[in-house]
């Protein structure tokens, strides 16, 4: 239970326009979106070699960003980003993405998870997921998505949620103890952001 529950557009980040998106998949406040679970996670901790990727696989792989193209301006906006590991290179591709493409800096090295397809000519992820490849937590939560709201943008939005969030654990602290649960606050935050496999089945034991 939350004891400061506010609308969602008390959110730092959260504008109107993007309140309007988030209305589309039910969430109207900040316990909402709290309470709006990953649908599963990703483990960056075993990222491939690109030059080991196959055709049309999902997977994990580093790359260092080497250039950042010029973005085309259409109907779509197309944003291109070169990257290497040393083995082989890759060309990530986001469409209407300004976000995940700013997010982006020559010179320091992520971990991407996403299809890659592979040419004679090319390997290409389209908008694949990343972090920085020395981010602490390596296991990375994917939502359900609705036009407009990007994986990283709900991530970066229950960050500012969870930071300002207070809550109130109804669970008696004998009762937790006994039956080995964690608290409210750190399954919450668990369940969203898992300090490791163990603390995310910890959360979903509480929860």
């Amino acid at each position: 239970m939350i004891l400061n529950n506010t609308d969602i557009k008390e959110i730092k980040g959260i504008s109107d326009k993007r309140a309007s998106m988030y209305h589309k998949l039910g969430i109207f406040t900040a316990e909402d979106l709290i309470g709006f679970y990953p649908r599963d996670y990703v483990d960056y901790s075993l990222p491939k070699k690109i030059c080991e990727i196959e055709n049309e696989e999902t997977c994990v792989f580093m790359g260092e960003i080497t250039k950042k193209l010029v973005p085309y301006f259409g109907k779509v906006t197309v944003y291109h980003v070169a990257v290497s590991d040393g083995t082989d290179e890759m060309l990530i591709t986001f469409f209407n993405n300004r976000f995940a493409y700013d997010k982006l800096v020559e010179g320091y090295r992520y971990l991407f998870y996403g299809k890659v397809t592979c040419t004679f000519a090319k390997k290409e992820a389209l908008s694949p997921l990343f972090i920085l490849e020395n981010s602490e937590n390596k296991i990375v939560p994917k939502y359900h998505l609705t036009g407009g709201l990007s994986n990283s943008v709900i991530i970066s939005n229950m960050v500012s949620a969870l930071e300002s969030a207070e809550f109130e654990d109804l669970l008696p602290e004998p009762i937790r103890e006994k039956e080995n649960l964690l608290p409210l606050k750190e399954s919450i935050c668990n369940i969203h952001f898992p300090e490791s496999s163990e603390s995310l089945e910890k959360a979903k034991k509480r929860l």
